[in-house]
C-alpha cells in the first residue's frame, strides 16, 4: 500500500511490561508508519491538564505526515488524566485501537520489579543490548508481589472495558505471541494499520529470563502463595523464543 493524503490515526493502550516499547520500535521502522512513545506521559510531565494533553494528541493527530500511511503513539490510561475527553477523541478522528495485554499476569509482576532495578542502574526501564545480569539475586517481598498482581489484574479489567466503550476497530495482541513470533504479529498490526507488512522488530532486548529462578531468589515461596489460584504454576512457564520482558 502507498502512503495516503491523510494517515490513519491509531492508538497503542497497553498496561506495562507487554512488550510496547519493542512493538512501538517494530512499527515506527515502518517507512509508512510513525509510532511514538509514551507522550501522554511526556505531556503530563510537563504538568498539562486532563484538556491539555487531549488538545496536545489531537494536534499531533492533525499535523502535516507527507507520505505516511498511519501516524500513532501508545499510552498507558493511567497516563490520560480525562479518559472521556481522550475516548471522544479517538471516535472524532476515527482511530483504529491496538490493545497490547499479557496473559502471564505474574510474570509480568516480575518483569516488573527487575525493570525498576534495572532503571535504577542504568536510567532506562529497558535493555537495548545484551550484558551481564545483575551479581544480586531478585527479591521480590510477597506481600509486594500480590499487591502488584492485583493492580495488573484491575488495570487489565479497566482497559478491556475502556476499548469495549471505544466501540472502534481494534485490534489485541499478546506479549506471549511476540515472543514465540515477532515476525507473524508485527505482521498482523501492520496490515491492521493498512499498510503492507516489512521486515521489521524492535530494539529493544529482553530483561527478564524465561526461567526466573536465574534471577529470582525466592520463586518458591511466590509459587506457594499463588497454589489454588488461576495463577498456578505461572511463574515457571517458560515462553520459546524471546523479546523485552
Amino acid at each position: 500500500m502507498s502512503a495516503v493524503e491523510t494517515p490513519t490515526p491509531f492508538a497503542i493502550l497497553f498496561t506495562g511490561r507487554t512488550g510496547s516499547t519493542f512493538l512501538t520500535e517494530a512499527l515506527d521502522s515502518h517507512p509508512l508508519v510513525r509510532s511514538e512513545y509514551e507522550l501522554f506521559a511526556a505531556w503530563r510531565d510537563k504538568d498539562y491538564s486532563g484538556a491539555d494533553q487531549v488538545e496536545a494528541a489531537r494536534r499531533y493527530f492533525a499535523e502535516e505526515a507527507e507520505g505516511l500511511a498511519a501516524v500513532g503513539f501508545k499510552t498507558k490510561l493511567a497516563d490520560v488524566l480525562d479518559p472521556d475527553g481522550f475516548r471522544e477523541l479517538l471516535r472524532e478522528v476515527e482511530a483504529l485501537i491496538v490493545v497490547l495485554r499479557r496473559r502471564n499476569l505474574p510474570k509480568q509482576v516480575v518483569s516488573l520489579f527487575n525493570a525498576q532495578r534495572i532503571h535504577e542502574r542504568t536510567g532506562d526501564w529497558n535493555l537495548y543490548e545484551c550484558g551481564p545480569e545483575s551479581d544480586d539475586p531478585l527479591e521480590i517481598p510477597t506481600e509486594d508481589f500480590v499487591a502488584r498482581l492485583h493492580r495488573f489484574e484491575r488495570q487489565d479489567r479497566e482497559l478491556l472495558a475502556y476499548v469495549e466503550e471505544l466501540m472502534r476497530p481494534t485490534l489485541t495482541l499478546f506479549y506471549e505471541d511476540l515472543v514465540r513470533d515477532a515476525t507473524d504479529t508485527i505482521a498482523l498490526a501492520f496490515r491492521f494499520l493498512g499498510v503492507d507488512p516489512v521486515e521489521s522488530t524492535g530494539l529493544t532486548v529482553k530483561a527478564t529470563p524465561d526461567d526466573l529462578r536465574s534471577i529470582l531468589s525466592n520463586v518458591d515461596e511466590l509459587e506457594a502463595e499463588l497454589r489454588g489460584t488461576r495463577w498456578e504454576s505461572m511463574l515457571s512457564a517458560v515462553a520459546r523464543a524471546e523479546i523485552e520482558a
